[in-house]
């Protein structure tokens, strides 16, 4: 998120790697180099949402405790994006109805995780 100094990530973009499904894999590939996908609190949120991410509730709770919930006048993922939290942006695209994450890309961050 924005509080926190950028990651020096340099790999391809969050656009590309959402519409090829490689989001997953580029996370667990690069999480414990210098040029890691995601901080330690975006990893930590996507850990979270992995643990139920079916449930609409879970989401929605997940988006309000980390002040990522858009506004009734906003598109899915407008405030994550003024934030800059890519897992925010995926939850709150999949609250929205549209699945940026693949059920194999869960399942593969739930193994990584541990789940």
């Amino acid at each position: 998120m924005s509080t926190h100094p950028p990651t020096t990530y340099t790999g391809p973009s969050a656009a590309t790697m959402m519409s090829t499904h490689t989001l997953a894999a580029e996370i667990i590939a690069r999480a414990h180099d210098e040029h890691a996908v995601l901080d330690a609190e975006e990893l930590a949120l996507l850990k979270e949402f992995c643990s139920n991410p079916t449930s609409l509730e879970h989401k929605k709770m997940l988006l309000q405790k980390t002040d990522l919930l858009d506004r009734e006048d906003q598109q899915p993922g407008d405030k994550a994006k003024e934030k800059g939290s890519l897992v925010g942006y995926v939850i709150a695209v999949s609250v929205g109805g549209r699945e940026v994450l693949g059920e194999g890309e869960v399942e593969m961050l739930r193994g990584w995780f541990g789940a």
